[in-house]
């Protein structure tokens, strides 16, 4: 079951992506601060009808005959359409070729705000009515439209008189996006698990079932106390990750794949710590890259060390403060507390990008 999205109360996706659209087309100004303190309520409201959803489907099946062992009810939440880092596309098709046009702020909007707490509504609607949950909001992160091979068809206007029905396809999964939601719920089905997450984490077009829901955590360095951030709120290739105090705004949070040895920054699961042009010597910075699965991007914790997989004799750590804001850079391994971190829950004394105009990164146009 995917649902939750368009009805009366809820976050009501159509209406709000063709307001965005029309803005964008019409040259009007951003929608994101028309929607960003409304949304909290927007998704409560979708979270209350899913949950009356869930619980009439539970009825009927009751008043049918079944038992709850006759059959696996299962809620998946919707993954992202739209991405602020289109530009990184080698093959970028153009804003009206290519149907991406709303403008970067709105699609930073989505993504780092308005999916991810829909996203926790429908995992609340699940576990409040004892449903079997598979989150999918990450799954077409690099996939979204206008990016690399993209899951998501782009702006499209039927042919005919204009009204909200004329664009209601738009930015919904293509055949590829429907592909990927046939695997992850295949395998979610197969697996058993109560709740499961399914992601792309090196960009093949394939979902891959993580058990569970992922917890990022930020990395706090020992001697500075101050975390891991990328500068500007931003996800696109070679962003800088800088030191910055801890806030635990999506731009410092991680998820470590112990298969790949990857670190997924959370603002996008398409996007990886990377040793920069793959060189792994001493002095090469360490930023974000599409994640590939190469050994520029694979990494071992050991002890409160970060060291690249394929050479442990060298650690990441903040770079001299001499040099201007200390950031992420590998150094031969020695006792420093600047290679030493924690890597830990987030701290959430001042939530960047949950309220906060910093959500939309540097880049508004």
């Amino acid at each position: 079951m995917v649902v939750g999205a368009n009805g009366d109360g809820t976050i009501q996706f159509g209406p709000v992506a063709t307001d965005c659209a029309i803005r964008r087309v019409f040259f009007q100004g951003p929608c994101w601060p028309t929607y960003t303190d409304q949304w909290t309520v927007r998704t409560d409201g979708s979270r209350r009808a899913v949950e009356d959803a869930l619980t009439s489907i539970r009825q009927t099946m009751t008043s049918a005959g079944y038992l709850r062992s006759d059959y696996e009810l299962v809620l998946m939440s919707y993954p992202s359409p739209g991405s602020p880092d289109v530009e990184d596309n080698p093959d970028f098709p153009g804003w009206y070729s290519g149907g991406c046009l709303l403008y970067l702020a709105d699609m930073a909007f989505a993504r780092n705000k308005a999916v991810p707490l829909f996203e926790s509504a429908l995992r609340a609607a699940a576990a409040n009515t004892g449903t079997r949950y598979l989150d999918a909001s990450r799954l077409f992160h690099g996939h979204e439209v206008c990016t690399d091979n993209t899951s998501v068809r782009g702006l499209y206007i039927e042919v005919g008189i204009w009204d909200e029905n004329a664009a209601r396809q738009s930015f919904h999964p293509n055949y590829r996006g429907h592909g990927m939601f046939a695997r992850c719920i295949t395998q979610f089905w197969n697996s058993g698990q109560q709740q499961a997450t399914c992601v792309d984490p090196a960009s093949t077009g394939q979902g891959v079932l993580v058990d569970g829901l992922l917890a990022f955590r930020q990395l706090r360095n020992v001697a500075t106390g101050t975390c891991v951030d990328g500068k500007g709120y931003d996800s696109r290739n070679g962003t800088v990750q800088q030191s910055y105090a801890c806030h635990g705004g999506r731009n410092q949070g991680f998820w470590y794949d112990p298969v790949r040895q990857s670190l997924h920054s959370e603002l996008s699961h398409d996007r990886c710590l990377d040793v920069t042009g793959g060189s792994l010597t001493a002095g090469t910075t360490v930023n974000i890259y599409d994640c590939h699965g190469g050994p520029n991007q694979k990494f071992v914790l050991a002890g409160n060390q970060l060291k690249p997989a394929g050479a442990t004799d060298l650690c990441v750590g903040f770079d001299n403060p001499l040099l201007g804001t200390p950031r992420l850079r590998l150094a031969t391994c020695s006792t420093s507390t600047r290679q030493q971190w924690s890597f830990e829950s987030r701290s959430y004394a001042n939530p960047v990008g949950y309220g906060h105009a910093d959500f939309i990164g540097s880049r508004v146009y």
